[in-house]
């Protein structure tokens, strides 16, 4: 048996820049983001049938070709890295429920392509495994979705990622001050708002080119990288909520698409109990809102209702994206 495992993660700031759409026109776009400890798992094993392939996550599929497979990205993935591929079942779990702005199916893609890569004994540097993944979402199976995801899901730690117009991507970990690190691990929580919903759909209203404060407002997003960067590493608690509440408003202006009255309302009780800052993850409309709090325990009882979640940053070392086989732990370097 073998087991992959990577990390969700959340997004602090540049969110939308990330898209084509977008670094192509001004020349390039930022995030800073982290990955978060929920992950999603990839296991499989030889299955009793030679000629078969059999894949477990939502649904449950047995087909004679990987052709037929109704998940898309299991079609292109295995399509396009290992198509002589039979008598291996998968099976697919998530801490965290897909399709609610955690970046969950680019995940999921790394997860497979690194775990074909592994089944037939090849080396697959990190950087190019997120290429990779993008060219399956984006190129072939063509959702509109932001590249960050793809990055931000093969390291662990606090990253500053950069994309250029000429496709090139820049990753730097963010020494983050170690006391605002302790921090952050200790009273971060994600709230549950709405159902899931297909960011790809979503993102192609708000990156639409008849909307130009899409452009307009992901610019003013990315005048607060550098000042967030610098309030992680100071240490600076205040500077780092003030600029992630500006960002969520930035964010908002990008299009209706983005916000609703049920995200404004939750976003307003939570900083009214416990939160001091706080903003939608993904796409947009649904999914979980991030807060930093400064009484995490006042946040959770006012939402005691509500799926939440407490996180934190998920390795500070690099090395943390994974495969076990045979009880080996083995690292994707």
């Amino acid at each position: 048996m073998i087991i992959s495992k990577f990390p969700l993660r959340v997004s602090l700031i540049g969110g939308g820049t990330d898209i084509s759409s977008f670094y192509k026109k001004h020349g390039f776009g930022e995030v800073i983001s982290f990955s978060i400890d929920k992950f999603i798992y990839l296991l499989s094993n030889k299955y009793y049938d030679v000629n078969k392939l059999s894949f477990k996550y939502s649904e449950v599929e047995e087909v004679n070709h990987y052709s037929k497979f109704k998940n898309p990205i299991l079609r292109s993935t295995i399509g396009r890295y290992f198509p002589d591929l039979n008598g291996r079942e998968f099976g697919s779990f998530s801490e965290i429920p897909g399709g609610t702005g955690l970046g969950s199916s680019s995940s999921f893609t790394n997860a497979m392509i690194s775990h074909l890569f592994f089944l037939q004994n090849k080396k697959l540097e990190n950087m190019e495994l997120a290429e990779k993944s993008y060219k399956i979402e984006v190129g072939e199976l063509n959702y509109t979705i932001g590249k960050q995801d793809h990055y931000t899901t093969i390291l662990g730690g606090m990253k500053k990622i950069k994309f250029h117009n000429d496709g090139r991507v820049d990753l730097k970990i963010i020494d983050i001050h170690p006391d605002f690190e302790e921090v952050l691990n200790h009273n971060m929580v994600l709230v549950r708002i709405g159902n899931m919903r297909s960011a790809s759909a979503l993102l192609k209203e708000v990156t639409d080119d008849k909307n130009y404060n899409y452009i307009k407002y992901g610019k003013k997003l990315l005048t607060l990288i550098e000042p967030l960067e610098k309030s992680l590493k100071d240490g600076s608690l205040d500077d780092f909520s003030s600029i992630i509440n500006q960002g969520w408003e930035y964010k908002k202006e990008m299009s209706p698409s983005i916000s609703s009255s049920s995200v404004n309302d939750f976003y307003e009780q939570g900083l009214k109990n416990g939160a001091l800052c706080g903003k939608l993850c993904g796409a947009g409309k649904t999914g979980f809102i991030f807060f930093l709090c400064h009484d995490t325990n006042m946040l959770i009882k006012y939402f005691n209702n509500i799926e939440c979640h407490r996180i934190s940053i998920y390795g500070t070392n690099p090395r943390t994206v994974n495969i076990w086989s045979k009880k080996k732990l083995r690292f994707l370097m």
